[in-house]
């Protein structure tokens, strides 16, 4: 940061709160660190990161009262680049890998629940899908399930947005990282391989509670997005189609969002 002091500049140095194993960082942030509940554990969209979260866990977690760990993945925000272009099964990487990372260093042995929005909701439901001992919960917010014509259409409108200048403010959340986190993540959903990738096929592995919340104007995908969340255990899961609702119902729709995952937290 710049700090100016009788006509001189000066730059103050702020040490980040991160990660380091390997070649791997990963920024994160505590909220409400000293509640004695379950950690919160916030996993950001395809393009996002800890700032594009808006202050929503912030207001999540001071009105429940459960503490929380938001962070960006690899490639993202304050994390450290990512040194390769994202394979077929990019979304179980960070599931498998970069989570639980996280969890070991911040979490601990603390139980703790997903929420996770759009590639984040994806990447919640692989890491569930495991296991774990400690995991209690999962949200979705607009996770994806399959590819659909819509999320195919989403990705090329966002792709010609970025061509003509209108998703400027990606540069100020990735700075350097931007060019390749866009056409990493862009070149992947729209890459004819990809047309087939699907992760029903683990949803009934899944035997915590899932809330799985979808907005029904979603650009990048319909209410078919969270069927299978709830065929797959529907005695256990619950969906909620939130009608004129897009990409977002964390923003667009928030009061009722506070209230859907509340009572949730609440019966779990």
């Amino acid at each position: 940061m710049q700090v100016i002091l009788h006509g001189e500049v000066y730059w103050e140095s702020r040490i980040l709160p991160t990660i380091n194993s390997g070649d791997t960082t990963l920024f994160f942030e505590r909220i409400n660190e000293q509640a004695n509940k379950p950690y919160l554990v916030f996993l950001h969209e395809g393009l996002g990161c800890v700032d594009l979260w808006g202050g929503f866990p912030q207001q999540l977690c001071e009105a429940t009262g459960y503490p929380g760990v938001v962070f960006d993945r690899v490639g993202h925000g304050k994390s450290s680049a990512s040194q390769q272009a994202y394979t077929q099964n990019y979304l179980h990487k960070c599931a498998l890998y970069e989570l639980p990372l996280l969890l070991s260093k911040v979490v601990g042995d603390r139980p703790y629940i997903l929420i996770g929005h759009s590639d984040g909701g994806s990447i919640a439901l692989i890491a569930a899908s495991e296991n774990a001992p400690n995991i209690k919960g999962v949200v979705t917010l607009a996770a994806h399930t399959m590819v659909e014509k819509e999320t195919v259409e989403g990705v090329n409108n966002a792709l010609e947005a970025y061509r003509v200048g209108k998703l400027q403010k990606l540069f100020d959340l990735h700075g350097q990282h931007t060019e390749t986190l866009f056409f990493n993540w862009a070149n992947r959903w729209l890459s004819p391989d990809f047309i087939s990738w699907n992760i029903e096929y683990l949803l009934s592995a899944i035997k915590v509670p899932v809330l799985a919340i979808q907005g029904g104007a979603d650009v990048y995908g319909t209410e078919k997005q969270v069927e299978p969340i709830e065929q797959a255990n529907p005695t256990l899961n619950t969906v909620k189609v939130i009608p004129r609702c897009g990409h977002n119902p964390h923003t667009e729709c928030n009061v009722l969002v506070m209230d859907l995952i509340g009572g949730f937290l609440e019966r779990i």
